[in-house]
């Protein structure tokens, strides 16, 4: 059952608005979509059945092997540099210098100075470097200065790197040092030390069973 409620309307079609100005922003065409505002419906045993506004969107690409990297940390001793997309004074994206950055990026990969990145999502550094010590059993140290607020918010379109010890000044990006990847299987930020256990637990406690 359709709905004319303007607010419930307004989630999607917001994020619907935001998606056209990326593809224009960055030259790129969808090949589909779906919402979900058609999903709602009476049942005659259970009432309304209400369906949250979404809009879900996924994105494939092709690219040449050699220019592949994976996420997770390989190198005690490697840098953790980020790169953070710019954004205007309405938080918009600035999309001619991100495909300049992204570019850089690319160029850093294809010459060994990245080996491995990931792109930030809701909760931002904090939850993207925790991933990629996650998948080797690596710890890290993150540097003083970060803050907080940054360390935890949402970073969509930026990336988090990892960068091999003595890379750093040959990066071609435009970066902030955040951190190095350590050989304990510890997470240090300031005063505060998790052991890779107990966030990994944390982490994958609150997955149901299968």
């Amino acid at each position: 059952r359709m709905t004319g409620d303007g607010t419930r309307w307004g989630a999607p079609f917001a994020a619907l608005l935001g998606a056209y100005d990326a593809q224009l922003g960055f030259g790129l065409a969808s090949i589909g979509g779906k919402d979900s505002m058609s999903g709602t419906f009476n049942d005659e045993h259970h009432g309304e059945i209400n369906v949250p506004p979404t809009l879900v969107s996924f994105a494939v690409n092709v690219a040449q092997q050699k220019d592949i990297i994976t996420p997770e940390f390989k190198r005690p001793g490697s840098k953790i540099v980020l790169y953070k997309a710019e954004r205007d004074a309405y938080d918009l994206p600035v999309y001619e210098r991100i495909i300049e950055g992204y570019g850089k990026v690319l160029e850093d990969i294809r010459a060994g100075r990245v080996i491995s990145a990931y792109a930030l999502e809701r909760h931002g550094l904090g939850e993207a470097v925790s991933k990629m010590a996650f998948g080797n059993r690596l710890g890290l140290k993150i540097e003083h200065n970060v803050d907080p607020r940054d360390f935890f918010g949402a970073g969509w379109g930026d990336l988090v790197c990892e960068v091999p010890q003595g890379k750093v000044g040959e990066l071609a990006m435009t970066y902030t040092l955040v951190g190095e990847v350590t050989d304990r299987p510890l997470f240090q930020y300031g005063s505060v030390e998790i052991s890779l256990k107990e966030a990994e637990e944390a982490w994958t406690g609150t997955l149901e069973g299968v």
